[in-house]
């Protein structure tokens, strides 16, 4: 096996971060389209309530029933307001969890002093998994 030094290793580039920023912004834009039709039960939910609250039914899922049933009653008043603007609340959820994502990612990044270690945490943010299958919610 041959001797290694540290100083023999590839080095990281000034243009790393933006390297991998930019794969991240990629896989982040491909994957949201992917999920744009992606719909879960709470989303289902939390978009009937924000219909009929924007509606002027009031924050419930069924006319005439007052129960408390979403698990997310400000994400339910953002999207309620979505509702006033486009009558296509799911693809308009979808882009605003993406965009949301994105600043995440950024805000990682900058934390991170942005150099690669910040690119790299900003990109496993935007490929997370556990972000797509919760596409429309508030996380």
């Amino acid at each position: 096996m041959p001797n290694l030094r540290l100083n023999q290793l590839p080095q990281a580039t000034n243009r790393s971060p933006r390297i991998v920023l930019g794969l991240g912004l990629i896989a982040l834009v491909l994957l949201a389209v992917a999920f744009r039709d992606y719909v879960q039960d709470d989303v289902f939910i939390t978009y009937v309530y924000s219909r009929n609250l924007a509606d002027g039914v009031g924050f419930v899922f069924n006319p005439g029933e007052a129960v408390q049933g979403t698990t997310t009653p400000l994400w339910t008043l953002i999207m309620a307001l979505v509702h006033r603007i486009t009558p296509d609340v799911l693809h308009a959820g979808n882009l605003l969890s993406a965009l949301l994502l994105g600043l995440t990612g950024l805000l990682a990044f900058l934390l991170l002093g942005g150099g690669l270690a910040g690119a790299v945490a900003a990109a496993l943010i935007a490929t997370s998994p556990l972000h797509y299958v919760s596409f429309g919610m508030e996380t």
